[in-house]
């Protein structure tokens, strides 16, 4: 499990990569996640709606395993904006929650929708809202600085 340290770790490097290449000062980027800094224990097998560095190791693996059959159709037009089946989604959420192995069968834009809904279920952002700014700045630089 990632832990809250590593985290704020990670968050650090992002934010001295911002002062230090770009001159981009970020304020109050260190505040106190939703869950006072603490992980969150983790329910059973379940996948969707609880926090990374709650997320057990092997849970981290069905993300693997999506991104592996996305990446076979990646020139697939439309594969992340076409809806999968909402009853096939529910019943792959469902079974992923179970931890159940059930990607290797499962339609691509079932698999693309189930990665959307994981990443909106999340209680916090993977990108905190206190770089919001920074992160802006950064990408209004033009090319080739760095």
């Amino acid at each position: 499990m990632m832990k809250a340290m590593e985290r704020n770790v990670m968050r650090l490097v992002a934010v001295e990569q911002l002062r230090a290449a770009y001159g981009i000062k970020t304020k109050n980027w260190n505040k106190g996640s939703k869950h006072g800094g603490k992980a969150v224990a983790a329910q059973s097998a379940k996948v969707f709606g609880i926090p990374l560095e709650s997320l057990p190791y092997y849970n981290m693996e069905h993300g693997i395993d999506a991104c592996m059959q996305l990446t076979a159709h990646v020139d697939t037009e439309g594969l992340f904006r076409k809806s999968g089946s909402i009853v096939r989604l529910k019943a792959l959420r469902a079974k992923l929650d179970a931890g159940e192995e059930c990607l290797s069968t499962a339609l691509p834009c079932d698999i693309a929708g189930l990665v959307k809904q994981f990443f909106r279920d999340l209680p916090e952002p993977i990108l905190p809202a206190e770089l919001n700014e920074a992160l802006l700045k950064a990408q209004q630089l033009p090319h080739g600085r760095g």
